[in-house]
């Protein structure tokens, strides 16, 4: 549901042009207003700093184990020790900059979702909470803890796809890590704010704010993909062209 104040629409529904016109662009605007609020939330909670520079740095420290999971991989690696760490370091950057590329669509998403479920007091109170020092540690935290290799497996063996448990129980795993890395005091605020109406709002978007990141994921770019695996290769190449 949207902020979009029906019942005034109604009600003006019976009165001449000129008079419905006014409350018309006043509750466009109004619109307007709340997908703003809620696009500054999704750019909250995914900043460029969480969803890149974070989670880069988590992808980074597992990638090599995700691939080395693949037998083809793993005897490249053991012809050619370090092969895979440099196909890793190769395509790094291409990666990073699809991520890049790709945020704005993850920003939107997340914001017609949390349009559609949350007023704009609470989700003012929801993206005070979340530029919170506690807020954005917590934030920072889940990318942390999050494991990659299960779902780079899943890549790897469903085209390119996530399977959505691989996904939840990833995003579940994360979420209690990143409690256990908090202090007393901290775990104290994020169960007050989970307790306030904003905080039992954000939870019922859980299972839709899911499928928009699993779909985000999962959203194939074959031009993407082929950057990366270009870049890999070449990568490959050039380490095996050194090390003959």
């Amino acid at each position: 549901m949207t902020v979009r104040p029906l019942l005034l629409a109604c009600a003006l529904a019976s009165l001449s042009a000129p008079f419905a016109a006014v409350p018309a662009v006043a509750a466009e605007a109004a619109d307007a207003a709340h997908r703003q609020k809620a696009l500054a939330l999704a750019q909250t909670v995914q900043s460029q700093e969480i969803a890149i520079d974070s989670s880069m740095a988590v992808i980074d420290s597992q990638m090599v184990d995700a691939m080395m999971a693949d037998p083809d991989v793993k005897k490249l690696e053991a012809a050619h020790p370090g092969a895979v760490r440099a196909m890793w370091e190769g395509a790094k950057p291409v990666m990073r900059q699809e991520l890049v590329n790709s945020l704005p669509d993850l920003w939107q998403h997340l914001a017609d979702v949390y349009a559609s479920h949350l007023t704009d007091a609470q989700i003012d109170a929801t993206t005070a909470f979340f530029r919170t020092a506690t807020g954005h540690k917590f934030l920072l935290q889940m990318n942390k803890r999050v494991d990659v290799r299960p779902m780079v497996a899943d890549a790897t063996a469903g085209e390119g796809k996530i399977r959505q448990q691989t996904y939840e129980n990833g995003a579940s795993a994360a979420a209690i890590g990143a409690i256990g890395d908090m202090s007393d005091a901290e775990r104290a605020e994020i169960a007050r704010f989970l307790t306030t109406d904003a905080g039992r709002a954000l939870g019922a978007t859980a299972p839709d704010v899911t499928r928009t990141g699993l779909e985000w994921m999962n959203r194939t770019d074959s031009a993407a993909q082929a950057r990366v695996g270009a870049a890999m290769k070449a990568a490959l190449d050039r380490f095996l062209a050194q090390h003959r």
